[in-house]
């Protein structure tokens, strides 16, 4: 058993040099390993060996869920090119609630991956994988080419929603001739470019290279809105803010969740009053309760997202839900 543990641990600590994305789950794990014998120490001698075969059976027990979970991803880069090819890759759409024209005048698209041998697996895996590559970009036209799909189409039209949201990465933004191929992408379809709007993250704002402000100013002059998501969780400035040429500003969930603190209260409310004067629109994501929705509706907030309202859904579902809204 012994022998076992230490083995367990080495085994850890070689996938963790080998792969380093594994890197702070291999950590947690062998915390874990070590804290049965810690307990161990705590009994009489009398349930020592008792106690110690449960903590090593507990060790071996999360070697082998770590296995498990850390086999399913080493060939992620194979599920990724196999749901491009196969049409893995499903788009789903998070209503958002305008609180001033009371409905659902826009929405987000977002990405959602089912492997056959895997199952669902996690955007956040699916992203930050596919960005160590060209595959994000790949990732991006198919989204973007469902979008503009669903919004040349009847069912869209029905919906009375004014645009759809559209995630955008770093690697995808610094990409030469973006703008001209989304403006080809626009005209294949027939929409009209102020129905899509672009958002970035923080970090890509934060970056502020040539070819990232390149990219947005010919989009923006295109007539493609842009959004700042995450706001309150990167490093955004107001001279950032000031040099990009936006017209939403989403606010984090972390505001969100932190609304006890009367510090955050008080610089939520604040963004809100700024973006209001220079003209910006405010979404805020993740609100889940009616206190919640309430509170940032008094503030100010033009726009409301989050699972108070809905989940993310199919286009099919989307229209049913606003439908009957």
């Amino acid at each position: 058993l012994v022998l076992m543990n230490y083995a367990s641990v080495f085994t850890l600590l070689a996938l963790m040099i080998k792969k380093r994305h594994i890197k702070l789950r291999a950590l947690n794990i062998l915390m874990l390993f070590q804290l049965p014998v810690i307990f161990t120490e705590l009994f009489s001698f009398v349930g020592t060996g008792i106690s110690m075969t449960c903590a090593y059976a507990l060790s071996c027990i999360l070697l082998l869920n770590f296995y498990k979970d850390y086999h399913s991803f080493t060939d992620i880069e194979h599920i990724i090119d196999r749901a491009l090819s196969e049409h893995g890759f499903q788009v789903f759409y998070q209503p958002v609630y305008s609180v001033r024209e009371k409905r659902f005048n826009m929405c987000e698209a977002l990405l959602r991956l089912y492997d056959s041998e895997h199952g669902f697996i996690s955007p956040q895996v699916v992203i930050s994988h596919a960005e160590k590559s060209d595959r994000i970009i790949a990732i991006g036209d198919y989204v973007l080419n469902e979008v503009l799909s669903f919004m040349s189409s009847e069912l869209f039209a029905s919906l009375g929603i004014k645009y759809i949201s559209v995630n955008f990465s770093m690697l995808q933004m610094t990409e030469q001739g973006l703008a001209d191929r989304i403006a080809a992408m626009l005209d294949k379809y027939g929409v009209e470019p102020s129905r899509l709007c672009a958002e970035i993250t923080e970090t890509t704002a934060s970056s502020l290279e040539s070819d990232v402000l390149n990219n947005m100013s010919m989009m923006a002059h295109n007539g493609i809105r842009f959004a700042l998501d995450d706001y309150g969780t990167g490093y955004s400035n107001l001279y950032r803010m000031a040099m990009m040429p936006l017209n939403v500003i989403k606010l984090d969930r972390f505001v969100v969740q932190r609304l006890d603190d009367p510090r955050v209260k008080i610089l939520m409310e604040a963004t809100i009053e700024m973006c209001r004067r220079l003209g910006l629109e405010t979404v805020v994501e993740g609100v889940e309760c009616e206190e919640e929705y309430d509170l940032f509706a008094a503030a100010g907030a033009d726009h409301i997202q989050g699972f108070y309202f809905s989940k993310a859904l199919s286009k099919e579902d989307l229209a049913d839900f606003i439908a009957e809204s």
